[in-house]
């Protein structure tokens, strides 16, 4: 297929350039699919870098997409999606209406400096690695379910920690921080598995990490539209965000199943979401929209500001209350 790629990065704009990044995924690919300069012979046009002023405004009066918003696609990690063009959101959540317009995926549009670098240069498997803990979460105390895991009891099989006060991967550069993500990736190579919280937004950067790494997750997120490819059962414990009060019973039910699960998990990761196989990960989810959505997107397109527009009292109402 002739893709373009579109960036509504605007000038001086300090956002993070997910076009450079689209185009590395596409190199280290196949080259099955072609990138086209020329919008108007594309099969699909890939809209990145829509985070910005206005509302999403650059979006919303883009030429393009009102010229064939059928072929134009959104890819966007915020934790809070808004679905004005069909597209790749990686929180995509079951609260959103129509979703067939949405698929979710993994996290490789992170810019660098939001990635750790000690998983990035993890080349072992850590399913083989010795375990010390039946599993393990570090992060902050971003989401209710993460709370509720700090309030679990201590146990000597388990590593739970807190660090909302020593690291924060979105905020200023903090002295520890190459200490904690250093720590952060030997813990969950020293786990049978590795506790994969929603945060802000329902999806998880460190499931993909575990997934990589080669450690089994156990996935706590009600609401995430899970990616379509992979049978997550097979490698994953889901857990209802109720039940994390059952965390170790459920994992040590699970025990014997772990490493097997974690190879699964690595294998999972290797097929679906390693950066050389990802861009065409990302052409086949547009193309399966595509083919399963059953309103045509220009219904949708026409509706946009309408869509704005109650985003913004509904903004406005939680700021009064």
């Amino acid at each position: 297929m002739k893709i373009h790629i579109y960036s509504l990065l605007t000038e001086g704009s300090s956002a993070n350039h997910q076009e450079k990044i689209l185009y590395s995924l596409w190199k280290k690919s196949d080259r099955s699919h072609h990138l086209v300069k020329d919008v108007r012979v594309a099969d699909l046009v890939l809209f990145c870098d829509i985070a910005g002023p206005g509302w999403f405004a650059g979006l919303r009066k883009n030429p393009e997409i009102c010229r064939n918003p059928a072929k134009c696609f959104v890819i966007s990690d915020s934790d809070r999606p808004m679905p004005l063009l069909h597209g790749i959101y990686t929180s995509a959540h079951k609260k959103l209406k129509c979703q067939s317009r949405y698929r979710s995926a993994a996290y490789n549009l992170y810019p660098e400096n939001q990635r750790n670098k000690f998983v990035e240069s993890f080349t072992g498997r850590a399913e083989e690695f010795p375990k010390k803990y039946l599993f393990s979460f570090t992060g902050r105390d971003s989401a209710e379910v993460r709370k509720a895991l700090f309030r679990l009891p201590p146990n000597p099989e388990v590593f739970v920690v807190n660090t909302t006060d020593k690291f924060n991967l979105f905020g200023d550069s903090l002295a520890a921080q190459a200490e904690w993500e250093q720590k952060y990736c030997e813990i969950i190579a020293a786990s049978k598995f590795c506790v994969c919280p929603r945060g802000v937004g329902s999806a998880s950067v460190r499931l993909f990490e575990s997934m990589r790494m080669g450690v089994a997750p156990i996935i706590l997120s009600d609401d995430w539209i899970f990616p379509k490819g992979p049978d997550w059962s097979e490698f994953a414990l889901i857990v209802p965000e109720k039940d994390v009060d059952r965390l170790y019973e459920i994992a040590k039910m699970n025990e014997g199943r772990a490493r097997e699960m974690g190879r699964k998990a690595r294998l999972v990761y290797e097929t679906y979401f390693a950066d050389e196989v990802y861009f065409n990960y990302l052409v086949d989810q547009m193309v399966d929209i595509q083919r399963s959505q059953k309103i045509p997107e220009r219904i949708f397109w026409s509706c946009r500001h309408f869509v704005v527009a109650w985003w913004k009292l509904r903004k406005k109402h939680l700021m009064t209350e």
